[in-house]
């Protein structure tokens, strides 16, 4: 979880490959959250494919890199406010 997101706040875009338990799917959660769903593998063979194809296009990568910054410091994965929130609102419910 930390180096995902540590590298999506620096702007090095990741491919993940989803998988059958949480520690898997947690790079899944934060692409979904960027609407990077495209950078999600179901497969092996995908996880491949995906990577070629993402090395193959160099300005679509430099135009990912260039924006994800700042991306991610707008999404919800930064925006602390509404979480806390979130979070009071089931602690008050249990």
């Amino acid at each position: 979880t930390t180096t995902t997101c540590e590298s999506l706040s620096m702007g090095v875009p990741c491919i993940t490959l989803k998988g059958n338990c949480h520690a898997h799917n947690v790079g899944v959660s934060l692409l979904t959250a960027l609407d990077m769903q495209e950078w999600i593998a179901n497969s092996l063979d995908e996880y491949v494919n995906i990577a070629k194809q993402m090395a193959s296009n160099i300005p679509r990568l430099a135009e990912t890199r260039a924006g994800l910054r700042s991306r991610m410091a707008q999404s919800r994965l930064c925006d602390a406010k509404p979480f806390v929130q979130s979070l009071e609102d089931v602690y008050r419910n249990m």
